[in-house]
């Protein structure tokens, strides 16, 4: 298996998957990112879209169906999931930094760099890998 309960959350709360939103859905997630390690990107997004309308939209599940859509190039879907997300888990590090890259691919460079800030100021004891990147 390679989503382990023990470690780190997708939805990048630095909680356990045991502890956070993903405690009851280990097998699928694990589905899910065995499909992306295998480039099986749009069958991942597939699964997780129907884990969301099966589950209801978590963090977790948002974060993933998000870089999904990044990397697929689905930018107006991206956009519509990172608003669903920042509703769900409005001080999400990784929502703020997949926000942080819109506002400023759209122009917004110091609405980016607001965001940015607020995802680093959101990350406790680790920085997610997406905020990273939105560096």
């Amino acid at each position: 298996m390679i989503v382990d309960a023990y470690k780190e959350c997708p939805c990048g709360s630095g909680k356990k998957v045991k502890f956070c939103c993903s405690a009851d859905i280990v097998n699928e997630l694990d589905k899910v990112v065995r499909a992306m390690m295998g480039d099986q990107r749009r069958s991942a997004l597939d699964q997780v879209e129907r884990l969301i309308a099966a589950k209801g939209p978590r963090a977790a599940l948002l974060v993933m169906q998000a870089g999904l859509q990044f990397t697929l190039k689905d930018i107006d879907g991206h956009r519509a999931t990172v608003a669903k997300l920042l509703e769900v888990a409005p001080e999400s590090a990784v929502g703020r930094a997949f926000s942080a890259v819109l506002k400023t691919s759209d122009g917004a460079i110091s609405e980016g760099v607001d965001e940015l800030q607020r995802a680093l100021d959101a990350s406790e004891s680790a920085i997610h890998e997406s905020v990273f990147e939105a560096m």
